[in-house]
């Protein structure tokens, strides 16, 4: 499963910690996004089987609500 977003840089950088944290086998790959007036985002793609798409959910609502809105 491939997932795209475009992300606040902040919570990239939390994504990939809890990422590497937990050992999961989710690829990521970053790249510049296309608009001009989005200095805090970037283009993210995270890729990785359909099993671990619940756990990468759950991964990313806790940084969202536990750590990018402290």
């Amino acid at each position: 499963m491939e997932l795209k977003f475009s992300m606040n840089k902040r919570l990239v950088v939390l994504v990939l910690d809890e990422i590497n944290e937990k050992n999961l086998p989710i690829n990521c790959t970053v790249g510049k996004t296309s608009k001009k007036s989005s200095a805090y985002m970037t283009d993210v793609t995270f890729s990785f089987d359909d099993e671990v798409e619940l756990i990468f959910n759950d991964l990313l609502c806790r940084c969202i609500n536990e750590k990018l809105l402290i």
